[in-house]
């Protein structure tokens, strides 16, 4: 069966993009209830008859992690494992923990958060760069608090080990939701999403990682011809070839940008 009806869950997949796992948010169905379940969606590979399967994924044990909505997730493909970090509790506080979730004996371990780890926050923007790395950008830590800071995200071992980006540019925007979507290893394009002050804005930036120094910095595309209405809560953007499609999860809007 499907999960039930939810916003705010956390998605990761694996290398292939044939299983995705959902996790949390908060049940529409369920009176605003903050779930800790956790779902895999199988997909039939590149190529073949489109096919899916979506399953609750059974836990061993009980399930010591508690609810949350807008958490950042990270499959580990050395590790065959999930980790889980940080996002917000029903009280409206944010959770300053790491879980991970072990795919082959399916149980939910808490581990002991780095000393160097981003702040507590959520609805944080995230991105597979490479097999086991990862990007987080920026996010929300209260109503009024939006963090500025960047890190990179290594899975490879037993725990994540994160890396911060100090920003090279004279001004990196700033935004929560939105959409990062990889051009390569080292290249990201940041686009749509709110400010602090909750205004929702219609940009596209790239952003470009220098790992030897760890350092990022983003420069601003200068766009032609009708802007797109800025539009609330973008959840898919795909890159094919020079094109961006972006679909909306609030407006129902599929935007196109060609350049």
């Amino acid at each position: 069966p499907r999960p039930d009806s939810r916003y705010g869950f956390a998605l990761a997949a694996d290398a292939n993009e044939t299983r995705q796992w959902l996790f949390g948010g908060i049940l529409a169905t369920h009176g605003g209830h903050y779930g800790n379940d956790l779902h895999v969606l199988e997909l039939s590979p590149q190529g073949a008859p489109l096919a899916y399967h979506w399953q609750q994924v059974p836990i061993s044990g009980h399930t010591p992690i508690p609810g949350r909505r807008s958490p950042a997730m990270f499959y580990s493909e050395a590790q065959a494992a999930l980790f889980v970090v940080s996002g917000r509790s029903i009280g409206h506080t944010l959770f300053d923990d790491v879980w991970r979730f072990d795919l082959v004996g399916s149980a939910w371990t808490s581990l002991t958060p780095p000393e160097t780890r981003p702040s507590p926050r959520f609805v944080a923007l995230t991105a597979r760069l490479a097999p086991d790395e990862y990007i987080i950008f920026h996010g929300r830590e209260s109503s009024l608090v939006v963090p500025t800071d960047s890190w990179l995200v290594n899975v490879a071992g037993t725990a994540p080990v994160f890396t911060p980006l100090d920003s090279v540019c004279e001004e990196m925007p700033t935004r929560n939701n939105g959409f990062l979507v990889v051009v390569d290893n080292s290249t990201v394009l940041v686009g749509w999403g709110m400010r602090v002050d909750y205004s929702i804005q219609a940009d596209l930036q790239q952003l470009t990682i220098d790992r030897a120094n760890a350092t990022i910095c983003a420069q601003h595309f200068d766009t032609t011809g009708e802007a797109p209405t800025a539009t609330f809560w973008p959840t898919t953007a795909l890159l094919n070839g020079t094109s961006l499609v972006v679909a909306t999860g609030w407006d129902g809007v599929a935007l196109k940008c060609t350049r």
